[in-house]
């Protein structure tokens, strides 16, 4: 007479041996569409391996079976992740974000771990591993594999395949390498903009291809000294973000512009940093440029006031481009003037103005600006040693930048037009 067939979710006949030390459980259990699995799990007693077993067959039954067990390699537990990652609804997690795991783990796990059994990665090994990431690599490479890690085996933990997740025993890991900063100058910046203006690229005076759009840098840099926002978040700025019957103008920030493989650029209708929407009064200087901008505005579809020529979003790898390339070109002549060309990035307009309103009026207020939640952060990452934001910081910042109004109404077809 043959065997009957099991229902779905009853587990058929558990079979438990010891081997090198550890004990090993197998079972078969049909989930709720009668397609059986085979079940494993690894314990250190026959108990508890049983136990385990019978938490997968509820798993299976329940639709949340994760086929892993301790044996199973790293790169097996990251691919299973980055499934759960994607599936996840896309109000859950951003595009990028999705992509910047798959990077991740292609780039600072696999290669290091990816054949490594999941019970081996306990709290010592991930410490060690972190350490001689930070030490051949460097600190950011070794921190953003502890996040990837954490993801992973927190995954891990939530579906039975280890206890908890040894990531909180590892130790925060210590950078004591000192950061270098930067803070801009009047005089410094009024010579970045004059180079801005009469910058023609790498091959000056040649006939046809593309020059540097000139305009958009100049935009982009008053722009930022005004507001102290984030690189996408200027290039997110719409026809309704600017308030100019107020005067000086008001701008609020309700987007960012952000670049993925699947989307390419494509303006957010958030900060960066969530619940960071914020209003602000700005400087003159940067009052003429928004106005300017304004009277100047072209539709498209998102209402950017800084599109690129087709009306898309303009790609913050194309800001970043710029300056590299501008500041390579001028590199002598902004070294003279004390300037430390390698510092000059678009992330060095928004620490200028946060030095220059805590030095002025505090961390608190120079926190506000940023959008940062808590001054400390402020202090840390941005200065030298969220509501409506007071119009004191406008004021500030037009004292000590009183000079940068200049030549607000050139006109919309100068050189350049990425």
């Amino acid at each position: 007479m043959p065997r009957p067939r099991k229902k779905p979710g009853e587990l058929g006949k558990v079979s438990t041996n010891e081997i090198g030390g550890a004990y090993r459980s197998r079972g078969r259990v049909r989930d709720g569409a009668g397609d059986l699995h085979v079940l494993e799990a690894w314990c250190n007693t026959a108990e508890e391996a049983e136990d385990a077993i019978q938490i997968k067959a509820n798993q299976v039954w329940g639709g949340m079976f994760v086929p892993l067990t301790v044996v199973s390699t790293t790169e097996q537990l990251a691919s299973l992740w980055l499934a759960d990652v994607d599936m996840r609804a896309e109000d859950a997690i951003e595009q990028s974000s999705r992509e910047a795991y798959h990077n991740r783990v292609k780039n600072n796990v696999l290669p290091y771990i990816g054949a490594v059994p999941i019970g081996s990665l306990n709290a010592g090994f991930i410490h060690n591993l972190l350490q001689r990431l930070a030490r051949e690599r460097s600190y950011s490479f070794a921190s953003v594999t502890r996040k990837t890690l954490s993801g992973m085996l927190m995954f891990a933990a939530l579906n039975g395949v280890i206890p908890t997740s040894p990531m909180n025993d590892v130790p925060k890991l210590r950078n004591n390498t000192r950061k270098r900063s930067i803070q801009l100058e009047e005089d410094q910046l009024l010579l970045i903009i004059a180079l801005i203006r009469e910058w023609e690229g790498k091959n000056p005076g040649r006939r046809g291809g593309s020059r540097p759009n000139v305009r958009a840098m100049e935009d982009f840099l008053l722009i930022t000294l005004g507001t102290s926002l984030r690189p996408g978040e200027v290039l997110g700025l719409t026809l309704d973000d600017v308030h100019l019957l107020s005067k000086p103008a008001k701008v609020s920030l309700s987007g960012n512009v952000n670049r993925t493989k699947k989307f390419k650029n494509i303006r957010k209708d958030h900060p960066k940093g969530r619940g960071q929407e914020r209003t602000m009064t700005v400087p003159d200087y940067a009052d003429a440029v928004l106005r300017r901008l304004v009277a100047c505005y072209e539709p498209n579809p998102d209402q950017l006031l800084l599109p690129t020529k087709n009306g898309t979003p303009m790609s913050v790898n194309y800001i970043d481009r710029l300056f590299r390339e501008f500041r390579n070109q001028h590199r002598e002549l902004l070294g003279r003037v004390g300037i430390d060309v390698d510092l000059l990035t678009p992330y060095a307009l928004r620490k200028t103005v946060a030095s220059v309103d805590n030095q002025a009026a505090g961390a608190e207020l120079a926190a506000k600006v940023l959008g940062h939640a808590d001054p400390r952060i402020t202090k840390k990452h941005y200065i030298h040693e969220l509501s409506e934001v007071d119009p004191e910081a406008a004021a500030i910042l037009d004292r000590a930048f009183s000079r940068l109004g200049g030549r607000s109404d050139l006109s919309a077809d100068d050189p350049g037009g990425h």
